[in-house]
């Protein structure tokens, strides 16, 4: 059904794929490169020599696992980003009204009183950012910046239909804001007193398409900061036609890190991206670089 409000097609309540098993049917084909990659997958994994109970482990992850493979597909054909394939969909319409997000996000969280200040949307956009975007702050939300995340999350999930491949990855152990936006939210916090929403130039990824996290950050203006996924979730939540099919820029949350499991040297990413039938969340090296992906960002202000 076509929610003519927002824009989007709303298949109802999504499915709920938490944990996905490998022991359904396997898809044949006709396609002999699409074959050739099965084959080299199962010489891998023979390779590998797991025991039965490694295999059924792998098995009761299944979920996780085809999500690693999308990144690795995903990393290895890369396209250059001086051809870029993805853009924004055709039908965005671009940053909505600053009274149409805030009706949305008080749709979303009711039991909130939301005061921000109006003028500040009324002020010139500095260069590079698309327009103004309200954003609530978390801590009127959530006791952590975590729990805000899973919130918001749930609230994607209630509206969209959305593949969460990096469950096991959000937990205090290994997730948080990166340093820079959280120092940046605390100015903000400062300059914005007694605000509980906050309105901020923002820009939701082409300004950054086919650069990696670490090259996006590397490149910010003073005063610019990546923007994490409680963040991005809003904004697609408020924004619901940005990001609906495959050829969508997908989006980096470039203020949230993952800290890797076996190595916390090495720091990893969330982002989202749809598959036509489905948004899906994953995560992916902050080095790695795609065409299909760009950085979300606003400024301090």
């Amino acid at each position: 059904m076509l929610d003519d409000a927002w824009g989007v097609t709303r298949p109802g309540r999504p499915r709920q794929k938490e944990m996905m098993t490998m022991s359904q049917p396997l898809i044949t084909s006709d396609d002999p490169k699409e074959n050739h990659a099965v084959e080299l997958f199962r010489v891998a994994y023979r390779r590998c020599g797991l025991s039965p109970a490694a295999q059924q482990q792998l098995n009761e992850r299944g979920g996780e696992f085809q999500g690693r493979i999308i990144e690795v597909i995903q990393d290895l054909t890369f396209v250059s980003p001086s051809e870029p394939t993805y853009a924004y969909p055709e039908g965005y319409r671009g940053v909505r009204p600053i009274e149409e997000q805030i009706e949305r996000i008080q749709e979303l969280f009711p039991g909130a009183s939301w005061l921000y200040d109006r003028s500040l949307a009324r002020r010139p956009c500095p260069e590079g950012m698309e327009g103004y975007f309200a954003f609530p702050c978390w801590r009127f939300i959530a006791h952590t910046y975590l729990d805000a995340v899973l919130i918001a999350l749930e609230k994607l999930e209630a509206t969209r239909s959305i593949e969460v491949y990096i469950r096991d990855r959000l937990t205090k152990e290994r997730y948080a804001q990166c340093e820079r936006s959280k120092c940046a939210w605390e100015e903000i916090e400062a300059r914005q007193t007694n605000r509980s929403l906050y309105l901020l130039p923002a820009q939701f990824g082409l300004r950054y398409q086919g650069r990696s996290v670490l090259e996006a950050t590397a490149g910010f203006v003073p005063g610019e900061f990546g923007l994490g996924l409680f963040e991005t979730i809003i904004m697609l939540l408020t924004h619901p036609d940005r990001l609906s099919r495959y050829t969508d820029l997908g989006i980096y949350s470039a203020g949230d890190e993952i800290r890797h499991q076996d190595d916390g040297e090495r720091c990893i990413v969330p982002f989202i991206q749809s598959s036509n039938i489905a948004l899906e969340l994953l995560s992916r090296l902050h080095g790695t670089k795609t065409a299909r992906t760009g950085s979300v960002s606003a400024m301090i202000w």
